[in-house]
């Protein structure tokens, strides 16, 4: 009796290795993502990188602005750390990674667009990224039981 209500409870959301390919490259893609903010994040956090902005105000002898670096580094790194979590999640097939990446991917759509006038490219390439994980969310979304 205990071994079918553990089967019947182990089957209803696929879990690790049974979750599809796509859904486990999706993962590793927004895995790698969350590196890279995590990791660029961290090199603004510690002065290391530089961001020009029109409203800064320089600090520790003209090594970082107040504003730009220490701002876009502590936004980068939670963003960061978002996507880590949404990408677990969409990994094992839980229905928070789904609601987090989903609510992820709209801001950064969203992001992309106020920059779209400086950086035209790099805001088309993530915008179209971001809209193919969106279309993929969607067509998904009983894989994680949304709107079952």
């Amino acid at each position: 009796m205990m071994s079918d209500r553990n089967a019947l409870k182990s089957s209803d959301t696929p879990r690790d290795d049974k979750m599809p390919l796509d859904a486990r490259v999706i993962g590793w893609f927004v895995t790698v993502q969350a590196v890279a903010l995590v990791f660029f994040g961290f090199l603004f956090l510690i002065g290391f990188s530089y961001f020009p902005s029109p409203d800064t105000r320089p600090a520790l002898f003209g090594t970082i602005s107040i504003i730009s670096e220490i701002q876009f580094g502590i936004y980068w790194f939670c963003i960061g750390l978002a996507r880590a979590i949404s990408a677990y999640g969409i990994s094992n097939g839980c229905k928070f990674g789904w609601w987090c990446l989903l609510i992820l991917s709209v801001n950064s759509v969203l992001d992309d667009l106020a920059v779209l006038p400086h950086y035209k490219a790099t805001v088309l390439l993530t915008t179209g990224i971001n809209f193919g994980i969106i279309t993929w969310l969607l067509y998904q979304r009983r894989l994680y039981g949304i709107g079952k």
